[in-house]
Order: C-alpha cells, then structure tokens, then sequence
C-alpha cells in the first residue's frame, strides 16, 4: 500500500474503517446517480472532476463526466485489486468518439483543466480525446477510433502505484524516484492482464505508450515496428496532455504550441503522426468534422557565489536623456493621481517571506474589463518615476515617499482590472522612454507576482523595486539605444554595466533600502548561471530580481526595439517558454502564464470568423475564452459598430490564432 498513498502503510483496521464508510457513502451516491470513491476520504490521485467550459454544451459535459467516472470506477477496483468491468468504460468511449465526430465541445473540455497529473481520471479521459482527434485525422475507422479510446482511456492505470510525493515534486527526480516513475507501464500491464485474453491488446498498448519510434522510450526501448500502432498515438496525446497542463516541475505551454513539441519530439514519433496531430488540434480548435478515412488503418501489431563588492564611480549621464520629466510623445501629461495616506515602510529584508500558495479558481470568476480611465494614473506614475531617476542621475535623493505611492497605487488599481496591463502592453518603442519601461515592467511584474500569490504587500514591494530597476540606464549613451544593427563588442560591454551602475546609484538611499540596490544589481541574472553582471544562479538571486527580469524581457519583447521586431503577447510567452525557460523558475513561468492569461487585456487575436479583435475583459477560469471587442471584419475593413462577444458565453466563436504583429501595428491607432 505505500506505493498507492505516497507514505508509510495504513494499517489494517483504518483500511476497514475506510471500506465501511465508502459503502454508507456508496448508498447516498446511488440517489445522486454519481459514484464516489473511498479514496475520496484519503491522499489520493483521484482529485475532483474540473469545471466544465463554458463552451461545453450540457450533453457533453455530461458525457466528459460519465467518461471520467467510469475510469476511476476501474481505477479504484485496479488500485484494490478487485475483478472489474470495461463494459460501460466502452460504452462511454463510443459516445465519446461519436461526439468528436461532430463538434468540439469535448476537446474545449479537455482543454481547459488544471495539474491533471494529480487528478489521474481526468488525465486519462482528456488522453482520449486528444487520440481520438488524431486517429480522426490518421483516417482510423469507426472501430478503430473506438478501440484507440479505450486503450487511451486505460493507459495510465499503473499511475496509481506512484508515491504522490513524487508526483508533486517541483524539483528533478533523483535517480531512484525517476525509475519508480519508469515502473508504471508495467505496472499497467500487470493490472490490465486481469482483463483476460480478449483485452490483452489494451495491456500491451499501455505497456508500450512510452516507447518512441527512435528506441529512446521505455520500458523496453522498442522502436519502429516493434510498438504497437495505438501505442505510438497514445503516447502522442498523453504528449500534449502533459505540455498543455501545468505539472508541478514546470508550467505548461499553450493550446496553440503545437510547433514547440513537434521540435521536442521530432524523432520520437513517426512524421505521420505530427502531421495528424497539426490537422488535428491547430488551429484551436479544428471544426470540420472527418467525414471519409485518409486511408485503412493498418492493422497493429501485437507486441553559492559571493557577487564582489562594487566600487561607486561618478555617474555620468548620457547625452540627450537628461529631461525625463515628460514623454517625448505625450508632452502634456497629466499631474499624478497616486494615493496620499500611504505611510512610508522601512527597510525590507533581502530575501521576502515564502509566497502563499494561490487561491483555487473559482467557478465562476468576475470578468476583467479594461477603462480607458487609468490613463491619468498611469502617466502620474510615469511623471514619478522620470523624477526618480533624474535625481538618481544627478546624485540627488530620490523622494520614495512619491514613488511608494505610486508603487501602492499600482497594486490597488490591478487588484481590481486590468486597464493598466492594457495600457502597457499599448506602447511603443519604450526602450527609448526609460519611466515609461519602467512603469511597464512594474505593471508586468505585480500581474506575474498575483500569479504566483503573492501579498499586498510583497506586490507593493517588488513594484517599488520594478518603478527603479533599470535607473542606471541612463548612463547608457542614446546612440547604443537606437542602434539597428548587432553591438559592437565595447559597446554590448557598456550596455551591460547598467546593473552596476543602478547598484551604486540606488546605495545612496541608505542602508535600510539596501535590498533595492540588490534587485536592481541582479534583475539581469539567470537561473541557469547565463545572466549578468556577476552570473548568479538558483537561490544567489533576490526573488524579486528573477520577476522583475522575466517582467523586462516580455516586455522588451512586446514592444518595438531597433534590432528585433514587435512580438505581439502571444508570440512572447511561445517565446520565452520555448527558448528561455530554463533562465527562470518554474513557479515564476507559472506565474507569467497565471498572472498575464494566455491573451491578456489589449492583444489582438483573430476569430474562426475571419474578425480581427481586441481582448477587453479576461475569464480567469477559462484563459481561452476572454470578451473581445470586434475592430475589423472578414475583409479586414474597420467595423462600422464594433460589437463585443464573450467568447465564453458564444459557442459559434473562438479564437484561431494571435493577430501578426503587421496587424498589430496597422490596427493599434483603432
């Protein structure tokens, strides 16, 4: 039993006492029609059903849910090993096939769950509905798609073997935990023998669902011919489940990176089966229903560095960055409208108290809309920081009483919207307006710090440092700044001595402020040992310095540079999570993706109509599904009306893709 429970053996009469009290429970369920599992009552893998999407219609909730209760109904009976049935399991997985058939609902479902490896049910139903879609898209017959959906929806039934301290761990396995992991294909085979010779198929699917066709998987290392054909589009899906939904050693990619694990996995599946998978699940979600077969399915085979001490040079301010005071675009900003009972904190530790833990989503979560209303705010924020940094520049004390206020009013105003994350992700070239990069990256960093769950007033704090981080940029000369072409090695030299230099201007705000100096001095250090000034890695890093670093390159990313093009959101997160997830933590991405949505206020995205609109009010629950505001129609003519369409609420529309960055620019004045 130590396998089943994560830790230590229950003894004999608890297990009876457990036994009892799920039959008592058992004759409540019968009047819900439902069942509920002993397990319920103890540490278990078997978790609560997800929400369902909104875009699910009532049937197919229905059936997601009958689906998953009979594959923890087995799953219990495997786990205790009691004689069970797969009779209603297949009955189920027909439904299954005959919905996908038709529509998408199903998928939408599939998609929009949470860690699913902790909830092994819900893992194994979404598995099969991902392989279905593929076998749809292979050209698999009635029959075999049905069959594919039953060895899916068994797959993983070995999983319940694996100590759930495992499953939850957020760092790499040790060397004996990763081959307790390997274990669970046999395991599986061993459970689903009990089935008898008719279904020994299913077994050897599920012991062969984590070979590859390059002879890299395991347990046995087959390759090519030797693995079984269901098993290749099992192993497939349960791919894309795993990379589609957060596990606790890493976030997840979005629906859409499709391309990120075709790389990743390149020779691990056969080019069939990634082309199938494209047709299958891009773009999200494909609608046309297969009506003829691409050909016969074949039949399958039966087988701690110390950063050194920094001497304080005169600061010199580079030519033609001297007035701050006022947006080179906007030079009638308005005068701050920031709080002004906010008392002034003393000094703040190095290091912040551990982050609690998010609150679980509610079901029904308040839409966030944008107001054209912050506007004031945040160019009074802007004026605050530019006063910042032009009496850091000229060796005079920085009033932090202002900027406090400015960083506390920030927090308030995201509590409650997003119409500041809008405005930010709306600029320009901000490289070239230091305050304006500055109250982005603030912005950015609080909307990653929610994600993680941090408090009011970690926020106010890592915002206060965010409003300074980059102050030592202006000793950068403005000919760098705007330069096209690649740096010259001197001047990428110089580029990287702002760190340094904001350290030694930030010092002069005394010892009790100490820690602002260090996140400014460390925002540009890596996780992986990669960044600078000092190549820093893991816990040698201030926490706020590893937000504030992942805040300033999505937002270097959304905004135009003179060496590198405008990334529209969307293509920031594919961007970041593809080729710099390893310079950041996990729970940092995680909270990049919590915190910001998977399209956040203010992005442009186009509609299966062909419409081209903005994003005016995220659905936390459903990241999805956000309210979006028409700007063009089909043709890609301005609307004469725009209209909004809560895309949760509307099972006609959904989101195909990010708007380009050509559209984004052309459409950024509407």
């Amino acid at each position: 039993m130590r396998g089943i429970f994560g830790e230590g053996e229950i003894a004999i009469a608890r297990l009876s006492d457990l036994v009892r009290k799920a039959a008592d429970a058992a004759k409540t369920a019968k009047e819900r029609k439902e069942t509920v599992s002993p397990f319920s009552r103890v540490d278990t893998l078997m978790g609560q059903a997800p929400p369902a999407s909104p875009e699910t219609g009532r049937a197919e909730e229905t059936l997601y849910q009958k689906a998953r209760q009979e594959v923890a109904r087995i799953l219990e009976a495997a786990t205790w090993g009691k004689p069970y049935r797969v009779d209603a399991l297949q009955a189920a997985v027909h439904e299954l096939v005959e919905s996908l058939a038709t529509g998408d609902g199903l998928l939408l479902q599939a998609l929009e769950g949470g860690e699913t490896i902790l909830e092994l049910p819900t893992h194994m139903v979404n598995v099969a509905i991902f392989a279905i879609r593929i076998g749809q898209r292979i050209g698999y017959g009635l029959e075999d798609l049905r069959r594919l959906g039953l060895a899916a929806c068994l797959h993983d039934v070995g999983m319940v073997t694996i100590p759930r301290a495992i499953l939850e761990k957020k760092d790499a396995l040790s060397v004996e935990e990763l081959a307790v992991i390997r274990q669970h294909p046999e395991k599986s085979h061993q459970m689903l023998k009990a089935l008898g010779p008719e279904f020994d198929w299913v077994a050897t699917v599920a012991l062969q669902e984590q070979e590859r066709e390059d002879g890299s998987g395991y347990p046995r290392g087959l390759a090519g011919d030797q693995i079984h054909e269901y098993a290749k589009v099992v192993g497939l899906a349960d791919v894309y489940e795993s990379l589609t939904h957060a596990r606790p050693y890493r976030t997840m990619l979005v629906p859409y990176d499709l391309e990120e694990i075709a790389r990743s996995e390149a020779r691990a599946f056969p080019e069939q089966l990634h082309q199938a998978m494209m047709r299958a699940l891009s773009p999200f979600p494909a609608r046309t229903p297969v009506r003829q077969p691409l050909r016969e399915a074949p039949k399958p085979a039966e087988q701690k560095k110390a950063a050194p001490a920094v001497a304080p040079p005169v600061v010199e301010v580079s030519p033609g960055q001297e007035d701050l005071s006022q947006n080179p675009r906007e030079r009638e900003a308005p005068k701050p409208v920031v709080p002004t009972e906010t008392p002034r904190t003393p000094g703040v530790p190095p290091v912040p108290t551990a982050a609690p833990a998010p609150a679980a989503p509610r079901l029904t979560p308040p839409v966030v809309e944008a107001s054209p209303g912050q506007d004031d705010f945040y160019q009074g924020a802007r004026q605050e920081v530019a006063r910042a940094v032009e009496a850091a520049a000229r060796g005079r004390l920085v009033a932090l009483d202002a900027l406090e206020a400015v960083a506390q009013g920030l927090v308030e105003s995201l509590a409650s919207g997003d119409a500041l994350l809008a405005r930010a992700l709306l600029g320009g070239e901000s490289h070239l307006d230091l305050p304006t990069h500055m109250v982005n990256v603030a912005i950015l960093a609080i909307k990653i710090g929610q994600g993680i769950g941090y408090s009011p007033e970690e926020l106010r704090r890592l915002a206060l440092a965010a409003c300074l981080h980059d102050v030592g940029m202006i000793t950068v000369p403005r000919a760098i700044l705007e330069k096209y072409g690649a740096l010259s090695p001197d001047e990428s030299a110089l580029l990287r001595q702002h760190p340094e230099r904001s350290f030694q201007m930030l010092q002069a705000l005394g010892p009790e402020y100490r820690w602002l100096a260090t996140v400014a001095l460390q925002e540009q250090e890596r996780e992986d040992g990669s960044g600078y000034p000092h190549g820093l890695t893991g816990e040698q890093i201030h926490p706020y310095a590893k937000i504030i670093g992942l805040a300033d390159m999505y937002e270097s990313l959304t905004h135009a540079r003179p060496h590198q093009r405008l990334r529209v959101p969307f293509e920031a997160v594919k961007e970041i999570m593809s080729a710099d997830r390893r310079k950041f933590p996990n729970q940092i991405l995680k909270g990049l993706i919590q915190g910001l949505s998977t399209f956040p206020v203010g992005s442009l995205v186009r509609l299966n109509s062909k419409e081209i609109a903005r994003v005016v009010a995220t659905n936390p629950a459903f990241p999805l599904r956000p309210v979006v505001e028409i700007l063009t129609g089909p043709t890609g003519d301005p609307v004469a009306t725009r209209r909004r369409v809560d895309l949760a609420q509307n099972s006609l529309m959904y989101i195909t893709d990010a708007a380009s960055t050509e559209e984004v620019i052309a459409l950024r004045s509407l």
